[in-house]
């Protein structure tokens, strides 16, 4: 009996653990406190760009009221994408030239980011940037920022973007369903206020820059 009653109780946990929590606390939401968006003093609005198409990722600088985003269109990227299993081994040359468009962050968090009211998104490309292939081919993915603590001035900022190209020159045949995605991250700089993008650095390693999902500094 005490063996049955153990061997229950074993039982009862795991499933508790794998299936019943889930359901209790992620699905149904018990214990939590859920608060409608319309509870919060801020106006929501959507944003409607060609540019804004095919926005993999997006970062904030709040005080400098901007939105960066990194962005391509549904051809392209149906063209070239570094996850299928049979991934295609040509990515058309559009899907190479990234969006990196700045733009007024709504005011859906902070209030004092309502106003004034946000100008058009546009594109952003770092003229010193260079490609493997010699060209400014750039296939992104995910973006991250980091702002200088206050009192560095000029302020520059520093953006890092997921490159996922394809192996150009990997044993000289850049095989895609090979070898997969030539995963990099590239480094580019900022001065806040200014419009032209600087590259700083490509960072590539074979046991640590593989095939990265998402960046956070």
């Amino acid at each position: 009996m005490p063996l049955k009653l153990g061997l229950l109780i074993t039982l009862l946990a795991i499933f508790y653990q794998t299936i019943l929590h889930k359901v209790l606390f992620l699905q149904l939401g018990i214990g939590r406190t859920v608060q409608r968006i319309e509870d919060f003093p801020f106006t929501c609005r959507r944003v409607f760009h060609p540019l804004l198409e095919s926005c993999e990722d997006l970062v904030v600088d709040e005080l400098g009221r901007r939105v960066y985003a990194v962005c391509s269109d549904k051809r392209t990227r149906m063209g070239w994408m570094a996850g299928p299993a049979t991934p295609t081994s040509t990515p058309p040359p559009a899907q190479k030239r990234p969006h990196l468009h700045p733009q007024h962050r709504h005011p859906r968090c902070k209030r004092s980011l309502q106003r004034p009211p946000p100008p058009h998104p546009h594109s952003q490309f770092p003229k010193t940037y260079q490609s493997a292939s010699y060209n400014q081919e750039i296939d992104v993915h995910a973006i991250s920022l980091y702002v200088p603590p206050k009192g560095d001035e000029p302020v520059k900022l520093r953006l890092m973007i997921n490159n996922h190209r394809p192996p150009i020159f990997i044993d000289g045949d850049g095989d895609v369903a090979k070898y997969g995605a030539d995963s990099r991250i590239e480094v580019f700089e900022l001065r806040r206020g200014s419009e032209e993008l600087e590259f700083v650095r490509t960072i590539w390693s074979p046991e640590v820059v593989f095939t990265p999902n998402n960046l956070w500094i």
